[in-house]
């Protein structure tokens, strides 16, 4: 028994050995990848002279915006490269353990990150444009959306009361009120919203909200919730020209329990 155990370590051992050195070498070999983002910006928005020490919290902050893109541009090559490798391993049950030990953490990284850096850049772009409304808006009072939730929490001992984040539709209508005065700022949002669209969030099933809020598809292999509860309006059996045909009563609602779950992307 300790005999077939330790063969089956030391197989274990060299497959992934063994594939992590082809990653390095489809690594190399890649062209494609993007440049990061440089630093340096941040320490001039250090030197600006902001009130309530807004140039530190900008630059301090950008900072943080900057690691959070480079990684993710980091470990989307790093995913390019290991689906090179994924493919070369023709063993079906060889391909899924170098898939969970190397590429399944970088999947789950990559795919939070389009809705997470929507979020964090429009947030940031908030910061900057309120920022510098205290500095050249005359009157501008020092206020935003999210202030009533904290008081709200404060009034109700709340552990955390400036824990509070806004729902994506009130911060980016936040965003477009702030920045009414510069001239740029729709623009900026339009590219902000190219991340995490409609069209993306159907191309993934909604991979994010699934893994945030419920069971997440698998990747490659598996279905998932192969029985799902659903609620609707109830049909009503009628008489139509050809036989009898169903048709929705929106008076009357239903439950139902159906086969068919969710396929690994």
């Amino acid at each position: 028994m300790n005999d077939d155990r330790e063969t089956h370590i030391a197989r274990y051992r060299a497959l992934l050995s063994g594939a992590y050195q082809q990653y390095w070498l489809e690594l190399d070999r890649d062209t494609s990848a993007k440049p990061f983002l440089p630093y340096g910006l941040e320490k001039e928005v250090s030197e600006w002279s902001l009130p309530r020490f807004g140039d530190q919290m900008l630059s301090s902050n950008l900072n943080e915006l900057i690691n959070a893109i480079n990684a993710w541009n980091h470990r989307l090559r790093s995913w390019t490269a290991w689906s090179r490798v994924l493919a070369t391993i023709n063993d079906e049950k060889d391909r899924w353990d170098v898939r969970s030990e190397f590429v399944e953490p970088l999947a789950y990284f990559c795919l939070h990150q389009p809705a997470g850096s929507r979020d964090r850049l429009t947030r940031f772009a908030t910061q900057v444009v309120h920022v510098g409304n205290l500095r050249v808006v005359a009157g501008y009072r020092d206020v935003l959306a999210e202030d009533a939730k904290v008081f709200k929490r404060l009034q109700q001992n709340h552990k955390k009361p400036h824990a509070v984040f806004l729902r994506r539709e009130e911060a980016e209508a936040q965003f477009m009120a702030k920045s009414s005065g510069w001239h740029e700022a729709g623009a900026l949002m339009a590219h902000v919203q190219q991340m995490d669209p409609g069209d993306y969030r159907d191309a993934t099933g909604d991979w994010r909200n699934r893994a945030a809020h419920g069971i997440s598809q698998h990747f490659e292999f598996g279905e998932v919730e192969r029985v799902t509860r659903r609620v609707g309006f109830s049909e009503t059996k009628v008489e139509g020209h050809g036989g009898v045909e169903f048709k929705e009563d929106r008076a009357r609602k239903s439950v139902s329990y159906v086969f068919g779950g969710y396929d690994a992307l």
